[in-house]
C-alpha cells in the first residue's frame, strides 16, 4: 500500500481522478474478479482506454489457441463448454 499511496499522491499532482480504495471497494466494482490477497487498490474511472476491435481481435487468438472454434457472421445462441479441456 505505501506504493499505491506513492503513486496517488503523484497522480494528485497531475490533476488526475484517483482515488486509494479498500478492498470491500474493489469487490464492489469487480465482483467476478479474484482479488484474493489484496488489501486495497487504486481506481481511476478514466483510465484504462483500448479499441474495441483489437481487444476482440486478441480475445479470439486467444480462444483459438484453446481449442476454440470462431463462426463469423452469425448470430450466437449459445456456449458449449467442454470440461475436458479446462
Amino acid at each position: 500500500m505505501d506504493w499505491l499511496k506513492y503513486m496517488f499522491s503523484v497522480s494528485k499532482s497531475f490533476d488526475a481522478d484517483n482515488e486509494l480504495i479498500e478492498y470491500s471497494h474493489i469487490r464492489q466494482l469487480h465482483p467476478f474478479f479474484n482479488f484474493d490477497g489484496a488489501i486495497g487498490g487504486s481506481f481511476a474511472p478514466d483510465d484504462g482506454h483500448v479499441d474495441a476491435s483489437s481487444v476482440a481481435t486478441a480475445l479470439a487468438i486467444g480462444a483459438k489457441s484453446q481449442g476454440a472454434r470462431i463462426i463469423r457472421r452469425c448470430c450466437a445462441t449459445g456456449i458449449k463448454h467442454n470440461p475436458n479441456r479446462g
